[in-house]
């Protein structure tokens, strides 16, 4: 399970995220039935119209990704579009194998820090380099979240890491 959790918001670099994961299931078939996104997208600023085409292009990249790929036995992506308590995303965070957070710009980003904080199993953790933890998180997978090549070489890393 790979895990991105956000706010809905321009900065969060969400669609361009998904479009990465599909190119990583492109190019990566044998991995298609057996990985799982989970994309968490909080509210953010709902009665602007420019959020408002944000969410309705991020659903309908979903949609598209997902009957693109509907001969899976499971849809590829699940979409939450809702705030959750913290206890919750803790749950989130201890099921999932990787957390994939490539903001276009983020102060600390402390969704990675959650992410690591409550594993209690491995995880991997793709991160990008423009997030403030990149540079404290030297372990995780460090990416430029816009270039999707590279976001879908990180994952399948990932899935490979021990």
């Amino acid at each position: 399970m790979i895990l991105s959790v956000d706010r809905l918001d321009y900065t969060k670099g969400i669609p361009e995220r998904l479009k990465a994961f599909r190119k990583f299931l492109i190019k990566n078939p044998e991995y298609a039935d057996k990985v799982v996104f989970v994309q968490i997208a909080v509210p953010s600023r709902t009665q602007i119209p420019d959020y408002k085409h944000l969410k309705d292009q991020v659903e309908m990249l979903v949609l598209e990704i997902n009957e693109e790929f509907e001969h899976l036995p499971d849809a590829p992506i699940y979409y939450i579009y809702r705030s959750f308590p913290f206890e919750k995303l803790c749950a989130f965070y201890s099921e999932a194998d990787i957390a994939l957070i490539t903001p276009y710009f983020d102060g600390m980003n402390l969704i990675s820090k959650e992410y690591i904080v409550t594993k209690k199993e491995n995880g991997v953790l793709i991160l990008s380099e423009l997030a403030g933890a990149a540079s404290e998180l030297g372990e995780a997978l460090i990416v430029n979240p816009r270039n999707p090549d590279q976001i879908a070489l990180a994952i399948k890393e990932a899935i490979k890491c021990p």
